[in-house]
Order: structure tokens, then C-alpha cells, then sequence
């Protein structure tokens, strides 16, 4: 249980929207992702307000990675902001077992086409 309102991180007051966008801290997040799909030619994935992170992009990847970062904001030992090392883990992570899945179902072209953007 948490004594405050207040963000830990700025002393503003805690909204959803202040937890997802508006804390520099978090913002940096976004930041991060955005370089992450800018490196991979998907400038139009990018989170540029608020709006764009629950936005369902080209990309059914994209979208998926949007929500595993909000789940890792939103868990109880609060999150503040991901470095592009973790954004890259969640991406591993997502491909390993969206591979996984594939091979077992034998639905591997389906696996590449829809994260062919964050494949090696």
C-alpha cells in the first residue's frame, strides 16, 4: 500500500496519465522505445503523446511491446522508466516465446511475418 498521492519521482500527483506520459522519469521510457523502432525503420510506431500508447500500430509487434512495457510500469514494485536494454529484453523475451508457440504449432512463416520488423 502506498502512504501518498504524490509520484516518488517528481511530487506531482499520481494519475493513470501521470504514471504512463506525463513523469519525466517515465517519458524516458518512451524515449527509449522510440529509438528502438527509429533504429528499425519504424518512425510511424513511434509514442509521440499520450494517445500513441494505446494506439494499435502497422505492426501487431509494435502494439504487443507497447502493452508488455505498460505492464512493466503498472506492476506493483513501481517501474519509473525502462533503458533500452530493457526494452530490448522485453523484445527478446516476446520473441522467444512468440517462437516457441510457433514451433510448436508449426506456424513458423506466421511468426515471421508478424515479427519480421525485430527479428536478427
Amino acid at each position: 500500500m502506498v502512504d501518498s498521492d504524490r509520484c516518488m519521482n517528481c511530487e506531482e500527483v499520481k494519475t493513470f496519465k501521470h504514471l504512463m506520459w506525463e513523469c519525466n522519469h517515465v517519458r524516458i521510457t518512451w524515449i527509449n522505445l522510440n529509438s528502438v523502432l527509429v533504429e528499425r525503420g519504424l518512425e510511424k510506431e513511434c509514442v509521440r503523446d499520450y494517445s500513441n500508447i494505446y494506439d494499435y500500430g502497422v505492426s501487431a509487434a509494435t502494439s504487443t511491446i507497447k502493452l508488455k512495457i505498460i505492464q512493466a510500469l503498472i506492476q506493483i514494485d513501481r517501474r519509473t522508466k525502462l533503458g533500452v536494454g530493457e526494452i530490448l529484453k522485453i523484445i527478446n523475451d516476446l520473441i522467444n516465446k512468440e517462437k516457441y508457440i510457433a514451433v510448436k504449432n508449426n506456424k513458423q512463416m506466421i511468426f515471421k511475418q508478424k515479427l519480421k520488423d525485430f527479428l536478427k
